[in-house]
């Protein structure tokens, strides 16, 4: 145990004394808080993702007016679709509307998902999606330039050729050889 002297005493009854480093050291903190005026936040960069949806696509027609680019992809049916954009994929015979629905076209992925059980009219939607599925990805979904465009449908393209070649392979496994 540590005995009570002098000092204790005087520690106790006026409180320990408090020294801060900069008392100790005598050198002077090499990192200063700044002033509330210094710490002023930054406006937030205008993006589609925190705009209204009529507001962003106004804003991406002041851009495309302003001579940012000729971008017209995600602004809708009344957007100019470029040559680029136009032509078949397969992206059509992939199943289930999913690709209506990752390209912005819900009303036709809805469809996509109810016809999928039904063979013929599952066909003609494949059909549809096939000749216009690259103007309704371009009208329904923001790509950041054509090129970024051309990547994503050759991906989807590549996507469909699977689906329809399983999906042939199955009918023959299942349809034609289970007659037996």
């Amino acid at each position: 145990m540590r005995p009570l002297g002098n000092q204790a005493q005087a520690e106790s009854s006026s409180g320990p004394k408090y020294r801060s480093w900069t008392e100790e050291s005598g050198k002077r903190p090499g990192y200063v808080a700044p002033s509330p005026s210094e710490m002023r936040q930054e406006e937030p960069q205008i993006s589609a993702q925190n705009l209204d949806p009529a507001v962003a696509q106004e804003y991406y027609r002041q851009q495309t007016m302003s001579g940012y680019g000729e971008n017209s992809s995600g602004m809708g049916a009344a957007a100019g679709v470029p040559a680029d954009a136009q032509g078949f994929t397969a992206a059509g015979c992939v199943p289930f509307g999913l690709f209506a629905f990752a390209n912005g076209q819900v009303a036709l992925g809805i469809v996509g998902l109810i016809v999928c059980w039904i063979p013929v009219v599952s066909t003609l939607y494949a059909l549809y999606i096939g000749q216009k599925g690259k103007e309704l990805a371009w009208q329904g979904r923001r790509f950041n330039d054509i090129n970024q465009f051309n990547d994503t449908m050759s991906a989807w393209n590549i996507a469909g050729w699977i689906c329809l070649f399983l999906d042939k392979i199955l009918y023959v496994i299942f349809v034609i050889g289970g007659g037996d």
